[in-house]
């Protein structure tokens, strides 16, 4: 039933435990096993922000979409999965198109349901109970403290393995003159220096490290504004966006969109 399963403390502990693991492994290498942002160049996608992308295109797409991210950096993953937290109250109606819902399971045409699925999908992890119509505020809000706590752990994960695996000067030397310059000159570029912006991220897994080690790598500092310092790639019409989280100077998220 939706309302049971309350996530006991031993539980939630547990959870937390097997994602920082999880990241932890998943991270090395700059891959992740499962999961990243989706393509936003995916038709009904483009312009949206990732997340609410996954809600508002048919659940088949919205698999199909998932399931292709295997080979993502883990950063954009857990960016995913920290915009679907959000999701988890909204009160916009999924594209609900090829779709039919089964007692017992998440109902994936509601937001929070969806949202659930998709966490636990790039996560690799149970979330508590079941979303369906007859979910009360006291349960979902209990599921949004879990995937919470979930997602905080993937991140923890991530930050340790940085913490465990420094760069040596010989890797870094390499990474700067790989893509020093070769990113942007300044924080607005056009072309396609996305690619190699991407590249470095897998190759160099930005959460849990130093902004100002990302900016001698690149050579150049980003814009800051309200939630990070960012980075913005126009072309053909459209512009990318890389928003770097940083709190005490090191990493935390890194947010890509395109609008």
């Amino acid at each position: 039933m939706a309302n049971a399963d309350k996530p006991s403390l031993e539980i939630i502990l547990m959870l937390c435990t097997l994602l920082m693991a999880a990241a932890r492994g998943s991270c090395c290498g700059g891959e992740s096993p499962r999961g990243a942002l989706p393509d936003l160049r995916t038709p009904g996608l483009r312009g949206l922000g990732a997340a609410d992308g996954l809600l508002r295109v048919p659940l088949a797409s919205c698999a199909r979409v998932l399931n292709r991210c295997d080979q993502g950096p883990a950063c954009e993953k857990l960016a995913l999965a920290e915009q679907l937290l959000t999701c988890m109250a909204s009160d916009e109606k999924c594209d609900g198109r090829g779709y039919q819902w089964q007692p017992g399971t998440d109902d994936l045409s509601l937001p929070a349901g969806r949202a659930k699925w998709s966490i636990e999908l790039l996560l690799g992890v149970k979330l508590p109970g079941a979303v369906d119509r007859s979910a009360s505020p006291g349960y979902l809000k209990e599921l949004r403290d879990a995937a919470h706590l979930a997602v905080e752990a993937y991140r923890q994960g991530i930050m340790a393995l940085a913490a465990d695996h420094e760069v040596s000067p010989d890797e870094f030397a390499r990474l700067k003159r790989k893509y020093s310059g070769k990113v942007l000159r300044g924080p607005w570029a056009h072309g396609l220096p996305e690619i190699e912006m991407d590249a470095l991220l897998l190759e160099w897994p930005p959460v849990g490290r130093k902004y100002e080690d990302l900016v001698s790598i690149i050579g150049t500092k980003g814009r800051e504004g309200r939630v990070g310092v960012s980075y913005t790639f126009s072309s053909a019409g459209s512009e990318l966006n890389y928003t770097f989280v940083v709190r005490g100077g090191v990493i935390h998220t890194v947010r890509k969109t395109m609008r």
